[in-house]
């Protein structure tokens, strides 16, 4: 379905909280406080790298991007047109399918002005949500976390399933679990070193040193929690055998448990692509494809 930018950005626009700042779609999240299980749920899948965004949503009835882009430009034929301007990338066959279903809108050209040429800088805009011209140290989902979660029992409300927690999920307070698999999470949360270190910390004693334990304890407090859930769930078909496969596996049975998240978090890449970008962002384009036609499938049958 088409959204007209103006609405979409008014609903998602920062809303001031005090100090907090919450996207406005994620109010609705909010006001379930405190977290429940059954509830709406959010997956964020983010292409990383620097996905080239004008070989994916092509405008393939304008002359300046062919004019512009002499050797990587797509040929109208290769396109799967949308409508008389803009159409997807040909890997991407199960998103126009969910298109054409009414179960997918797309909203283009969104930036912010004069733009960060750095790909470090500009990751941390993006998972800030912050102006370009500020420094801001949480996330835009962290924050919804910090709102959402004070008295929460087991700080499973977010997870990201990565090896390194992302910024976009840091909070003051409080900040989601990253994890890749989460047997692996559960033996790492019985190793008698972590134990150890969690049990040896005097609160008081320092404030950083503080938080560090803190979320030491809460993540081996729900290693346990979340690797049972993820074995309760039974996924129907089969995934690709790739990382974002395996990652939406997790997540799908995840959902299907009776875990309280509200929140997924998981990133697809590199889409770095200097070199050779025609070939391997098709490579990278139809892993996404076939990941979310499993993970769709597998949700709906549920």
């Amino acid at each position: 379905m088409l959204i007209k930018r103006r609405h979409f950005l008014q609903q998602t626009s920062l809303a001031a909280a005090g100090t907090l700042l919450i996207p406005k779609f994620l109010q609705g999240f909010h006001r379930q406080y405190p977290f429940q299980t059954g509830g709406k749920v959010l997956v964020v899948i983010q292409l990383s790298g620097g996905n080239d965004g004008l070989n994916t949503i092509v405008p393939y009835r304008n002359d300046i991007y062919y004019q512009t882009r002499p050797k990587l430009a797509l040929q109208p034929s290769q396109v799967m047109a949308l409508n008389d301007e803009g159409g997807l990338h040909p890997a991407l066959a199960f998103l126009k399918t969910c298109y054409q279903n009414g179960e997918l809108a797309i909203l283009n050209e969104v930036g912010y002005p004069n733009p960060d040429r750095s790909h470090f800088r500009s990751m941390d805009i993006w998972h800030s949500a912050s102006a370009s011209n500020e420094y801001v140290h949480t996330g835009w989902l962290g924050r919804f976390l910090d709102a959402a979660c004070a008295g929460c029992e087991a700080p499973t409300q977010v997870l990201e399933l990565d090896d390194v927690l992302s910024l976009a999920l840091k909070g003051e307070k409080h900040k989601g679990i990253a994890f890749q698999d989460p047997r692996q999470l559960y033996t790492t949360s019985k190793s008698p070193a972590f134990e150890a270190l969690a049990n040896h910390h005097h609160a008081g004693e320092d404030p950083l040193a503080d938080y560090l334990y803190r979320t030491l304890a809460d993540t081996l407090n729900s290693a346990e929690l979340i690797m049972e859930a993820s074995r309760k769930a039974h996924t129907q078909p089969v995934y690709p055998d790739t990382q974002l496969g395996k990652n939406l596996k997790t997540i799908a049975s995840l959902i299907t448990s009776d875990i309280n998240t509200s929140v997924y978090y998981a990133s697809h890449g590199s889409f770095d692509t200097h070199i050779n970008q025609q070939m391997q962002q098709n490579r990278l384009f139809t892993e996404l494809n076939n990941a979310l036609d499993a993970f769709v499938t597998d949700l709906k049958k549920q």
